[in-house]
């Protein structure tokens, strides 16, 4: 439509007081603006007035997109490249993340990793070592971060984790030999870092040699 000199609303299905909206107008300064429940997107272009010009607006609520038009061409859109603005930086953090845990003499600890703090629970204190559960390294957890390692490309950090495994290799296979009569070595699923199993998996009282684990079906 014909543009006057100061901003106007083209569509107007806000609803007052809630964040449900559709609304395409020219604000501020005869610049288009596009507002609906998931957010609002601008485009600072300055409509001179007496000009014809063409807007269109469109909004998938599926995907989440925005789109501003002005005679035909897409001049600005959301959510795509917003969706990869958050898919990058949750990357970057986990590769933070990592690295900040992942230096140390031993593997990244899957639950709290360094990230945890002094817990007071009743009368008991707790430093910020301790794990209320989860004391062993466990396999199925314990990898979970090393593959976003690999794929990143930071071998550096996977040091650790292959460096314990290899330190108790021989521990785990004397265990193999004596209990198992086979000449490969065996690491259980829950295994403290010098390599024997966690007892309130395997059985305080277990009497074996079959190696047990609640966790394993």
């Amino acid at each position: 439509g014909k543009l006057g000199g100061g901003g106007g609303r083209i569509i107007d299905k806000s609803k007052s007081g809630t964040s449900n909206a559709y609304l395409l107008d020219t604000y501020p300064g005869n610049s288009l603006r596009l507002i609906v429940e998931a957010g609002t997107l601008g485009y600072d272009v300055k409509f001179k007035p007496g000009q014809w010009v063409h807007v269109a607006a469109t909004y998938d609520g599926r995907g989440g997109q925005s789109k501003l038009y002005i005679n035909g061409k897409v001049v600005a859109s959301s959510g795509a490249k917003a969706d990869a603005s958050i898919v990058s930086r949750g990357y970057v953090l986990q590769r933070w993340i990592n690295a900040c845990g992942g230096r140390g003499a031993y593997p990244i600890k899957f639950n709290g990793s360094i990230f945890t703090v002094d817990a007071r629970i009743g009368n008991e204190h707790y430093d910020g070592d301790y794990r209320r559960w989860g004391g062993m390294f466990w396999w199925q957890n314990t990898r979970l971060p090393y593959w976003s390692m690999l794929a990143a490309g930071d071998f550096d950090l996977m040091e650790p984790l292959f460096g314990m495994y290899k330190d108790v290799l021989g521990l785990c296979r004397d265990k193999t030999r004596i209990y198992y009569k086979h000449g490969g070595a065996f690491f259980p699923e829950t295994m403290y870092f010098w390599g024997t199993n966690g007892n309130c998996d395997y059985g305080w009282g277990h009497k074996g040699p079959e190696t047990v684990n609640r966790y394993i079906r």
